[in-house]
């Protein structure tokens, strides 16, 4: 019964071993990895353009796919208001970096191209018929 008992303590032990490695391997590993791997945060609006909810829905932000765009996505500021329609993508930012100017961010989705900003008066005047939503109702639509 000793020998027994000896093999089993002893693959109870070497078995125990390799578990608690794997486990901390992974925590090393979860901690290298980006905190959102599968991209819960973003939501599709057109192409590769995606608006992505930060700090518990209080910042939204624009992003592109396939690029890491940091210090306020491709528009460069937070999302107050956004609307899509017909290739094109206006975004109302709010500038991270405090000298530039706050105002619409206009995307032409297939040339991937921007323009702007454009305060409310001109943006409202040049495309009248635009509907668009703050970027909290925004982000329950899509």
């Amino acid at each position: 019964m000793g020998r027994y008992t000896d093999l089993h303590n002893h693959l109870f032990g070497v078995t125990f071993l390799r578990c608690l490695g794997f486990q901390i391997v992974l925590l090393c590993a979860s901690g290298c990895m980006d905190q959102d791997p599968f991209n819960h945060s973003q939501r599709k609006v057109s192409g590769p353009y995606r608006l992505e909810r930060f700090d518990s829905g209080t910042c939204y932000y624009l992003q592109k796919g396939g690029t890491n765009e940091g210090g306020g996505g491709c528009i460069e500021g937070t999302v107050q208001e956004i609307g899509w329609t017909n290739g094109f993508i206006f975004a109302k930012r709010y500038a991270t970096f405090r000298g530039d100017p706050d105002g619409w961010m206009v995307i032409e989705v297939n040339k991937q191209s921007m323009s702007g900003p454009l305060s409310e008066a001109d943006f409202r005047q040049k495309y009248p018929g635009v509907q668009t939503l703050s970027a909290a109702e925004a982000w329950k639509k899509l």
